[in-house]
């Protein structure tokens, strides 16, 4: 969670998403071209930028969405997220989902998902990727085990059948956790 108070109109941005609303086809087209979200990019300066980015980073967005929404490369994005935000901070961690995607199985893990993505990808013939990640720790990461057990390949990696997205059934499983709620099969 960010420390300090976003900038005005970023939460917004971060709650909708609303690309679609404003009639643009992609994220990135309305990262491009959104006069709104320009004027939100002019005059940050990095402090902001990096309450900003550990506030997307919270909501469960990706390096890929954060990027062009802040007109910066990944590179500032990760040295944001590196720097001040968890490096250094006892007790801050991600639970995070790593793939391939469009492929099963995937890694339901916690920590730090760059680091740990460097060590998968050196042992994998596929092309890995962070798929997403929230602000959580290992009672959040044994909950999701728990739940997709009927789903563990090995380790810390599930297959999920066919037709169902691992991203949306994860984060769905993370929100109903958050509410209290018990698991449904």
């Amino acid at each position: 969670m960010p420390t300090e108070p976003l900038p005005p109109g970023w939460q917004d941005v971060i709650n909708g998403w609303n690309w679609a609303h404003y009639g643009y086809d992609t994220w990135a087209d309305y990262c491009a071209r959104d006069e709104a979200l320009s004027a939100l990019r002019d005059g940050l300066v990095p402090a902001q930028r990096k309450t900003i980015v550990r506030a997307m980073v919270a909501a469960g967005m990706l390096h890929r969405q954060i990027a062009p929404a802040l007109g910066v490369d990944r590179a500032t994005v990760q040295r944001d997220i590196n720097g001040r935000s968890t490096k250094g901070t006892p007790g801050v961690s991600f639970v995070y989902v790593i793939g391939s995607t469009g492929f099963s199985p995937v890694k339901i893990g916690k920590g730090n998902p760059e680091s740990r993505l460097d060590t998968l990808q050196t042992g994998s013939p596929f092309l890995l990727e962070i798929l997403w990640r929230t602000l959580g720790g290992l009672a959040l990461e044994r909950a999701l085990h728990a739940r997709f057990e009927p789903l563990r390949v090995r380790g810390e990696w599930f297959g999920f059948p066919e037709g169902v997205d691992p991203v949306k059934a994860i984060a769905d499983a993370v929100a109903d956790i958050a509410a209290g709620l018990a698991p449904t099969a």
